[in-house]
């Protein structure tokens, strides 16, 4: 992982909460690629409870340079 990523899990689960980052292969996977297996998996599944929580998590990931 990269500098850039480093702690970045940790800094969604603030937001967020720990249950709804996913870190795990299997999430990467099944979140990372379409129904036809097409895509790379993700490098962090992040599952917002709700539009606040997609609005922070965007504002962090953006002051971040991280891409959605």
């Amino acid at each position: 992982m990269t500098e850039r990523f480093e702690g970045l899990a940790a800094r969604l689960a603030e937001i967020v909460g720990a249950e709804r980052v996913r870190e795990d292969a299997s999430a990467r996977t099944a979140y990372g690629v379409d129904a036809l297996g097409i895509g790379h998996p993700a490098d962090i599944v992040v599952l917002p409870g709700d539009t606040k929580d997609v609005d922070r998590k965007d504002t962090r990931l953006n002051s971040s340079h991280v891409a959605l």
